[in-house]
């Protein structure tokens, strides 16, 4: 049976305490402050990764602009433009986006929920999630590739 608390643990295990850790939007600083709070015992932890977020969102927002953006920096919008084999991506997943994503866990620690749909939820999420990964890996690289071509630093 998973649980937040167990997720926080996985987590901090499996990222180590040392390097950046990207995210796309502030949701990710948030939801690690809430958690802080909720289990002090893994406070240091938390806050420690807090620390070393990097928000490509906010590289985006402050140094591109795209009409096909129509105004919004959301990973769904700006996922396409900049690298287009992934349009539509989201659209053909189970899970396709956080508030979902939110849904998708809570169903899965819920006791009353069939292991049927548990294993079904999880792997929509590792599905979702394995997106929002692989997004944020080609953005990056995108971003790479415009500095080293603009020698911007």
């Amino acid at each position: 049976q998973a649980s937040l608390e167990s997720l926080c643990e996985k987590l901090l295990d499996s990222i180590g305490d040392k390097g950046s850790v990207f995210v796309y939007s502030a949701s990710e600083a948030s939801q690690l402050r809430h958690l802080q709070g909720r289990y002090p015992h893994l406070r240091d932890g938390l806050a420690n990764v807090q620390q070393r977020l990097f928000d490509l969102e906010r590289t985006i927002r402050g140094n591109l602009a795209h009409p096909g953006f129509r105004g919004r920096t959301s990973l769904k919008c700006v996922l396409p433009v900049l690298v287009p084999r992934y349009e539509n991506t989201y659209e053909e997943l189970i899970v396709g986006d956080g508030a979902g994503a939110i849904l998708a866990f809570d169903r899965t620690i819920d006791p009353t929920t069939s292991s049927l749909e548990r294993e079904q939820l999880r792997d929509a999420l590792l599905k979702y999630c394995g997106m929002d990964t692989l997004a944020l890996v080609e953005l990056h690289r995108y971003l790479v590739n415009v500095a080293a071509q603009t020698g911007y630093r």
